[in-house]
């Protein structure tokens, strides 16, 4: 009796082990979104249609402040959508790197908070897993917050990014998914 007490103990111990050793227990997943991807509009939302219907045209009959704010944010939401048709990412086990082929770097750490700057004044970002999925979370000063969840499909040749973008300015949030295809390898 006592020796199988002892061998479930044993297999108990091992299975908590091997548990605590895997991707997911570490705050990591065994996704790997490393690659260059291209967008595919034909799949995707058009970002261009979205940003309208948010921030409205790109001329309108007000004139003053709060107008110069909303075309300046309009511009910004143009422009991110235009980098975003072609990006590198490369992924590690400390950060995730979105590097548009027309733009700027971003880099996310895995398993802090850290700040980064950007519309909104300073960002403050979590990078983390939710079960398969990678979910970046922005809050800028104003009170700014944008979501992006990235979810690789099952065949590792495509990838969905949703985007979730709130500001003051905007008469909804600004909500978008991106169907990407993954470019192929030189040597593939």
């Amino acid at each position: 009796m006592a020796r199988t007490a002892t061998k479930a103990n044993l297999l108990l111990s091992a299975w908590v082990v091997l548990a605590l050793l895997s991707p997911a227990a570490r705050g990591q997943s065994a996704v790997d979104f490393s690659g260059s991807w291209k967008l595919n509009p034909k799949r995707s939302d058009d970002p261009r249609v979205r940003i309208d219907a948010v921030v409205g045209p790109e001329v309108s009959q007000d004139s003053g402040s709060r107008e110069l704010e909303r075309t300046r944010l309009r511009h910004f939401m143009l422009n991110r959508a235009d980098e975003f048709r072609e990006i590198d990412i490369e992924q590690s086990a400390s950060d995730f790197k979105i590097i548009p082929k027309n733009g700027n770097t971003a880099i996310f750490y895995f398993g802090r908070e850290h700040v980064r700057n950007g519309l909104g004044g300073n960002l403050r970002c979590k990078t983390h897993w939710q079960d398969s999925q990678l979910v970046i979370e922005q809050e800028g000063e104003d009170k700014t917050r944008s979501i992006q969840v990235f979810t690789l499909m099952p065949d590792g040749r495509q990838m969905i990014q949703a985007i979730r973008f709130e500001n003051k300015r905007l008469s909804t949030p600004f909500e978008v998914r991106l169907l990407y295809d993954r470019e192929p390898t030189s040597g593939s």
